[in-house]
């Protein structure tokens, strides 16, 4: 609390600590990000009410969903990609879940399986899921997910296509993964990330490559159209 008061002063140490294609992947929205802005402002809109002189005061946050108790009401999100912010992350986040007692969410589009992720989540997991167009794929994703110890389903509906994450692919992030003299610098002035990234292997998807004839050089924005659902009913 005395280095970092507040979570732009972890985000300002994170920034310098990661590449900046790493970093936009992490901090950008779509298009033009005026939801970003709006989500920070529906948020800025909730006040408490505070109340004095009623004795001792023990707060209570914790909270109860689908039958099961938590410390805090809000828990880890799904992010795609997980391994490009930094290797080993999924499991990171889901042993934070764990020692905070609130969920640890992974993506179907994680760089970590959920076989490799569920033992460090334990009870806390929840697993999100990108519909695949294959019913036999989805059915097989998510018995790996359960017989994982996962036990709480997330499912995405809102993305039938690839988002337009314009600053993330300025920053060099391309559908398809290439080494170019920008990515070799960045690389180069982030040895830490570079050495763990190394020893772990490029960040790949895990678990979405076992499915639909996913081959090593299809890219992320070739996957998505073709494998997933689409609209849901």
């Amino acid at each position: 609390m005395m280095r970092y008061p507040a979570i732009p002063d972890l985000a300002k140490e994170a920034k310098k600590r990661i590449p900046s294609i790493s970093w936009e992947y992490l901090s950008t929205g779509t298009g033009s990000e005026e939801l970003l802005e709006r989500n920070i402002s529906a948020f800025q809109k909730f006040r408490f009410q505070p109340k004095f002189c009623v004795g001792a005061a023990h707060p209570n946050i914790s909270t109860e969903v689908f039958g099961q108790s938590f410390s805090a009401p809000f828990g880890m999100a799904p992010i795609g990609l997980t391994g490009l912010m930094w290797p080993g992350a999924e499991m990171i986040l889901a042993r934070a879940a764990v020692r905070c007692g609130i969920p640890g969410t992974l993506s179907t589009m994680a760089t970590e399986t959920p076989e490799m992720v569920g033992p460090h989540v334990g009870e806390r997991g929840w697993f999100q899921l990108y519909a695949p167009r294959k019913i036999d794929d989805a059915r097989d994703i998510l018995h790996r997910a359960r017989d994982a110890g996962y036990h709480t389903l997330v499912i995405t509906v809102d993305i039938p296509l690839p988002s337009r994450r314009e600053r993330t692919k300025r920053a060099g992030l391309t559908d398809r993964a290439k080494i170019s003299p920008s990515l070799v610098w960045q690389a180069f002035t982030h040895p830490s990330w570079t050495y763990h990234t190394l020893r772990r292997g490029l960040p790949r998807l895990r678990t979405a490559e076992s499915y639909g004839g996913f081959v090593q050089d299809m890219s992320v924005g070739e996957f998505i159209p073709e494998q997933k659902g689409g609209n849901l009913t």
